[in-house]
């Protein structure tokens, strides 16, 4: 399935702290020190760039508003906001700044992954309503993993920003089915003056 319009709603945490980590210096005096851990690494002179990784929260839903389907990417049966007990999922982030932009990258591990149809289970607030619906309404769910990239995570003027992500996977329909599941979103713009140079949003579940 393959559709132009599309809607997403995605919420990344954890990348404002990564401003306040700063880069782990090697040990001087030819002394070897202990390992030091944090989010920040490298030199304490890095050059032109300082790259920090983190585990960062994630909270991402896509829209194929074209073929009438909604893809939510977590534990949807049991996700905290609705009394259960399973926080939104986390990914290993690297965010690099250099001169020019800042490039931001992640990927999961193995997630759950919930399909609905739009019609039934739109984006709206939560409500006991809408968690009783996360819960009986999936037509597909199973396991996939995400990865994800930005190449200007700040918009700087004077280079174009490609960003999206990619997810693959396994899932079931309501009868056991299996389906071999594959997601991808991908943008280029140009930050300013404004221009959309390419927008593509795929789901194929067969």
């Amino acid at each position: 399935m393959t559709r132009h319009g599309f809607f997403i709603l995605s919420l990344l945490v954890g990348v404002a702290a990564c401003d306040a980590s700063r880069p782990v210096a090697p040990a001087g005096s030819g002394v070897v020190g202990a390992p030091e851990f944090g989010t920040g690494n490298g030199p304490v002179n890095p050059g032109n760039s300082f790259v920090f990784r983190s585990n960062d929260g994630i909270f991402l839903s896509t829209v194929d508003d074209v073929n009438g389907l909604v893809v939510r990417h977590y534990n949807t049966e049991d996700i905290d906001f609705c009394g259960g007990s399973t926080l939104p999922p986390t990914a290993e982030a690297q965010l690099v700044l250099t001169p020019g932009a800042a490039i931001y990258t992640w990927r999961t591990g193995q997630l759950p992954v919930y399909v609905y149809l739009l019609s039934e289970v739109p984006p709206q607030q939560v409500s006991p309503q809408f968690c009783q619906d996360l819960k009986d309404k999936w037509i597909y769910r199973g396991t996939h993993k995400l990865t994800n990239h930005d190449n200007n995570l700040f918009f700087e003027p004077g280079r174009t920003n490609a960003f999206g992500f990619n997810g693959q996977g396994t899932v079931f329909d309501r009868a056991g089915k299996r389906y071999a599941y594959r997601e991808s979103f991908l943008a280029v713009l140009n930050p300013d003056p404004f221009i959309e140079r390419n927008v593509r949003y795929t789901l194929s579940i067969k």
